[in-house]
């Protein structure tokens, strides 16, 4: 008789445990259906600075390597090494190896600067992008697609390296407050990149594809912003 209230005491016990982990998770959808959704320009495609001249504060992934019938005009533009066929980029005549030179009649000045070009323009606006491509330089008109993403945090304590390691290597952007300090430099993913359906076929769950804003480590306590991808289209005009 005991062990039959007992049994009966863990069904129930695991029911309630059950329901309730249930009511959490169908309350986070809810949550996670509110949660703002923004949109920003998007052309698609993956790229890297390219320099005239080597300095000590250029980042790694910069290229040093510019072409000399440019170098009169020219002394900064971004090499396109990867773009998906189904991309405004793509769509309007660009390809990887392209080397971009102006933005609507602007010079290249950097990575980030590019992208907050692009990104405070609406979707669905014109776009006119000077490039450089076998010797020759063309000028390419788009209509630029639609990015939608959200806002994301991460606070993080570890009293052990587990999670996440600080970004210890020097940084323009180094702050003494914090212990690490990394901003964004322009980089951006792309949904439709090898990259990401390698990693989606691979997975079991869904893959998150986010771009990480900031990121400060101030002794164990870890903060971070980044932005979550939620779609990249085409928009017709």
């Amino acid at each position: 008789m005991n062990s039959n209230k007992i049994v009966c005491s863990l069904v129930i016990a695991l029911f309630v445990s059950g329901s309730t982990f249930a009511t959490e998770k169908s309350s986070q959808k809810k949550n996670e259906k509110k949660e703002p959704e923004h949109q920003r320009g998007w052309i698609g495609g993956e790229y890297k600075l390219v320099r005239s001249h080597w300095n000590w504060f250029m980042s790694s992934e910069s290229v040093v390597a510019f072409p000399r019938s440019l170098a009169a005009t020219y002394s900064r533009g971004l090499l396109i090494t990867s773009v998906g066929t189904n991309t405004p980029a793509y769509l309007a005549g660009l390809r990887e190896g392209d080397l971009i030179l102006e933005v609507d009649h602007t010079k290249i000045t950097s990575l980030p600067d590019f992208r907050k070009k692009i990104d405070g323009m609406p979707p669905g606006s014109p776009l006119t992008i000077r490039t450089y491509r076998n010797d020759e330089v063309k000028e390419y008109d788009l209509t630029l697609g639609r990015e939608t993403y959200r806002h994301q945090g991460v606070f993080a304590i570890s009293l052990l390296p587990i999670l996440r390691q600080p970004n210890l290597k020097f940084d323009p952007d180094f702050s003494l407050i914090a212990l690490g300090l990394s901003w964004n430099k322009g980089d951006r993913a792309e949904l439709g990149s090898p990259e990401q359906v390698y990693r989606r076929k691979c997975s079991t769950r869904e893959v998150g594809v986010s771009n990480s804003h900031w990121r400060a480590w101030l002794a164990v306590i870890s903060v971070e912003h980044y932005h979550q991808i939620r779609s990249q289209e085409i928009v017709t005009r």
